[in-house]
């Protein structure tokens, strides 16, 4: 009776934080944050228009969306060693220097991650306007691009389906309900050949890919930036379109062609990571 008295509480403050936006939602939650059992404080950046979550040993994310909260129930550095865990990041060896390139990169927390264990160069992509600038700010403090376009297989402009609240925003619409925007659509391979942190002669360590179904489209637009890839860790669940088709076989098939052999698959993400066996 108690686990049950106690939960319906926390369900109650839980409604009566997310009631509120800003700076009252901050506050509210920081009233109540241990009733609803979080190890962090929260607050509001009216100037950034950007919410900062802050654990208890000063590992911090900003991101702008308050639907997010709920990922850092144990801290921001629970959350990024969850989100390392999920890509298989820890499979790949790290040195200061290596480059990473995250595709699909949110609010950077991906690249936040695998900075705890060496000084990474960073190349991230993310077409999401309010999301970008969460990830500009992330990124402070490691050698980075950030590039605010969607990837595909070609140059061009298409609808793009934004759906951030939940992480889905995808070049596919997913949703009746949802409104597309016109996007810029560039190739890798393009945004390779004119990128200041990543020259054209080195080796990449690592590529992180989750475009929400879009995967095998900015594969092909990357095969030459793939040469000299050492990993990919691609997302390959079922998020593609409406009928939430997987990825999986057609990404395999293209990084077989590249070189790639598969040598990790990790649930519940549905996350494959693949070595290059020429670099």
């Amino acid at each position: 009776m108690f686990s049950i008295e106690k939960k319906y509480i926390q369900d109650f403050f839980y409604r009566w934080v997310q009631g509120s936006e800003k700076t009252l939602f901050a506050i509210k939650f920081n009233l109540v944050k241990g009733v609803l059992r979080y190890r962090a404080s929260l607050r509001w950046d009216d100037r950034a228009k950007q919410y900062t979550i802050i654990d208890d040993a000063g590992c911090k994310v900003v991101f702008p969306r308050k639907e997010r909260l709920k990922k850092y129930k144990d801290g921001a550095n629970a959350r990024l060693d969850v989100i390392e865990n999920e890509y298989m990041a820890g499979e790949v060896p790290l040195v200061d220097g290596d480059i990473v390139i995250d595709v699909g990169a949110n609010v950077g927390e991906f690249s936040k991650a695998l900075r705890r264990r060496a000084k990474i160069r960073v190349l991230a992509v993310e077409p999401d306007e309010l999301e970008v600038e969460a990830l500009k700010i992330n990124m402070e403090g490691i050698d980075h691009e950030v590039y605010g376009v969607a990837l595909w297989s070609e140059s061009c402009y298409k609808e793009f389906y934004p759906g951030n609240e939940t992480g889905d925003s995808s070049l596919f619409q997913s949703r009746e309900d949802i409104q597309p925007l016109r996007v810029e659509c560039r190739t890798l391979d393009e945004i390779l050949s004119n990128s200041r942190v990543v020259e054209s002669w080195e080796t990449i360590k690592l590529m992180k890919l989750e475009t929400e179904g879009a995967e095998p489209e900015v594969l092909l637009g990357a095969k030459r930036t793939l040469e000299r890839v050492q990993f990919v860790s691609a997302d390959v669940g079922a998020e593609r379109g409406i009928n939430k088709e997987s990825t999986l076989l057609e990404v395999e098939s293209i990084l077989r062609d590249q070189g790639f052999e598969p040598i990790g698959f990790s649930l519940p993400r549905a996350v494959m990571l693949f070595r290059n066996r020429k670099v």
